[in-house]
């Protein structure tokens, strides 16, 4: 049988992800939210969870469609060179395997990367006071989410030269998967 389509076991699909992934360290963690938070805090008590640092910056919301472009590449390719680390397809079904993990209508997405363009500048300014940089639905293709190509920034959550990944948010629950390159 199929390690993904048995009962949800994160240890396990953690453990398939390293092995398939070939490259980097990749973290997971999902914790219960007994009540609900708000956005930076459900992000920052995920992160605690996980054993790393919140950011000292602020999180990056973006919409579903820039959260599995985003996803995808961290599993496709590495952070530091862009070098393949796993088939595309793989790593569209495993992206999709940890979505499923999360039910409601209402997830919210976060990340720490943001594709450095001059529409986006202004609102940084913004974020450090909130905490959040929202992208809205109609930036996503224009700010080049899943490509390699332009200028980033970001902070981290590790000590790698280059880490980024993902926060989901829903009402009962916040779940991270998170890589960490080296150059």
């Amino acid at each position: 049988m199929d390690a993904l389509r048995s009962p949800w076991d994160p240890a396990n699909f953690l453990e398939i992800i390293r092995q398939e992934r070939h490259c980097g360290n990749v973290t997971l963690g999902v914790v219960p939210l007994e009540m609900p938070l708000p956005a930076v805090d459900a992000c920052n008590l995920v992160v605690r969870a996980v054993g790393l640092e919140p950011l000292e910056g602020f999180w990056i919301s973006i919409p579903g469609t820039a959260a599995r472009l985003h996803l995808v590449r961290c599993l496709h390719r590495d952070l530091s060179y862009s070098i393949e680390c796993m088939p595309k397809a793989r790593a569209e079904e495993l992206a999709e395997t940890f979505f499923s993990r999360f039910g409601d209508g209402s997830l919210q997405f976060f990340t720490n990367r943001l594709p450095w363009r001059p529409s986006v500048y202004e609102r940084a300014a913004e974020g450090r006071q909130s905490g959040i940089v929202v992208i809205r639905e109609d930036e996503v293709e224009e700010l080049g989410w899943g490509q390699t190509d332009g200028p980033w920034t970001y902070s981290g959550l590790t000590k790698s030269t280059f880490d980024s990944g993902l926060v989901v948010v829903d009402s009962r629950q916040a779940g991270i998967l998170w890589f960490e390159d080296e150059d």
